[in-house]
C-alpha cells in the first residue's frame, strides 16, 4: 500500500488480479458472491450431515432434540441480510474515517 497525493494505491505484487478477484475488489466492493454460496453450502451440509448422529445421541438421553436446516424465508433472510449488514458497516466504518481526516 502506498500513499501518495492523498490517494491511496494498493498493490498486492504479482497476485494482484487474484487477491482482487477473491476479495470481491472488482465487484462494486462487495464480498465475492461465489464464497459466501459456498460458506452457506458448507454451513447446511454440516447440518445435514450432522442430525442424524445428534438425533441418536439425544435419544440416548431420551430427548426429541434435533438439528433444524434453515427454512426458505430465514436462507432468503441470510443471502440479503449478510451483505446488507456488511454494507452498513462498511458505510459507518468510512464515515467515521472520513470526519475524522475532514478539515473543519
Amino acid at each position: 500500500m502506498v500513499l501518495s497525493n492523498n490517494k491511496m494505491i494498493w498493490e498486492f505484487g504479482p497476485d494482484h488480479d487474484l487477491l482482487l478477484w477473491i476479495g470481491g475488489g472488482s465487484t462494486f466492493g462487495l464480498p465475492h458472491p461465489l464464497f459466501a454460496l459456498i460458506a452457506l453450502t458448507l454451513v447446511l451440509s454440516a447440518l445435514f450431515l450432522l442430525d442424524g448422529p445428534v438425533q441418536r445421541l439425544a435419544g440416548l438421553y431420551e430427548s426429541s432434540f434435533s438439528l433444524n436446516v434453515l427454512d426458505p424465508l430465514s436462507l432468503f433472510g441470510v443471502i440479503l441480510g449478510g451483505p446488507a449488514l456488511g454494507l452498513a458497516g462498511a458505510w459507518l466504518a468510512v464515515g467515521r474515517h472520513l470526519a475524522q481526516i475532514q478539515p473543519e
